[in-house]
């Protein structure tokens, strides 16, 4: 069995009847819900306000990447926002890192702050294409230290970093990861995956699964096997 508060499902719509009915579907479950930019940027700040009414906790996840001032700003502008977990890029570095962290005072209660470390998009071609000069496990972890330094909460990253990063950050510290998939569905554009049940094991705090769930001919469904550690 896995914990439904582990499950963070993915609304990555900006087609409001098919939101709709994924919220129905899923309504009274106890699961994060995760805004990310397609859902932001199409239906706005108030409909964020709209999902919280629910119940269910809410990752608002826009990864935000620029320079210390400007990130502290923009935090501060989410403030109003029924969030309990926001995001920012590690690759920022530490005083954005640090800035973004200061922000988080401004929410009653403040959020969780987790540093995105590498893309689950991304395979050992793509960063190598990216970034020539590093070795991508030994990078992800550098990150998630960084991140622990500047008083994050934890990171995202793939299922396969989990217990090296919790050996190097403390069992503590959180992990927050997308690139759920299984033998039924298909990998989309996720590279480094595993399942949910594989994911769980490893150790993971949280883990963001979207289109396993939402383009299921039942979502309820397919919530329900993840959680018996089932394939959808």
């Amino acid at each position: 069995m896995i914990p439904s508060q582990k499950i963070i499902l993915a609304l990555d719509t900006k087609d409001e009847t098919e939101l709709n009915a994924l919220l129905k579907e899923i309504q009274g479950q106890d699961i994060w819900l995760k805004v990310g930019m397609e859902f932001f940027y199409a239906f706005g700040a108030e409909k964020v306000n709209d999902i919280a009414k629910n119940g269910q906790s809410i990752f608002l996840d826009l990864k935000l990447h620029d320079i210390p001032n400007t990130v502290y700003e923009a935090i501060r502008s989410l403030s109003h926002l029924p969030v309990k977990m926001i995001n920012v890029h590690c690759t920022g570095g530490l005083e954005m890192m640090k800035k973004a962290k200061e922000a988080t005072q401004f929410f009653t209660p403040p959020p969780l702050l987790i540093g995105v470390t590498i893309l689950t998009s991304f395979s050992e071609e793509t960063f190598k294409q990216t970034f020539p000069k590093n070795e991508m496990n030994p990078f992800i972890l550098e990150l998630a230290k960084l991140a622990k330094t500047a008083g994050l909460d934890g990171v995202v990253c793939s299922p396969h970093e989990i217990q090296k990063i919790k050996e190097a950050c403390g069992i503590n510290f959180l992990t927050v990861t997308p690139g759920i998939r299984f033998e039924t569905s298909s990998t989309d554009d996720q590279k480094r995956t595993l399942n949910a049940l594989e994911a769980h094991r490893q150790g993971t705090d949280f883990m963001v699964i979207g289109r396993p769930i939402t383009k299921a001919s039942s979502p309820r469904l397919a919530l329900t096997k993840i959680l018996l550690g089932e394939n959808p």
